[in-house]
């Protein structure tokens, strides 16, 4: 159950960090080793590379609508 919750929470964007004190992990490196991301959520954060255009004079990011 341990893998499955900390996956969720990772895919669901909770930080490493909060989620360590969730688990009661001592390190981020153990709550790591129970987090399973694989498939459409690396493809889905690759995508979001692709897609961001930053100007590269002033390094902003493009204002969200």
């Amino acid at each position: 159950m341990r893998h499955t919750a900390i996956t969720r929470l990772v895919k669901a964007g909770v930080d490493l960090l909060t989620i360590k004190r969730i688990s009661g992990h001592k390190t981020t490196a153990m709550v790591e080793h129970y987090m399973h991301i694989h498939g459409s959520h690396i493809d889905e954060a690759v995508a979001t590379l692709n897609t961001t255009r930053v100007n590269p004079f002033t390094h902003d990011l493009p204002k969200l609508s």
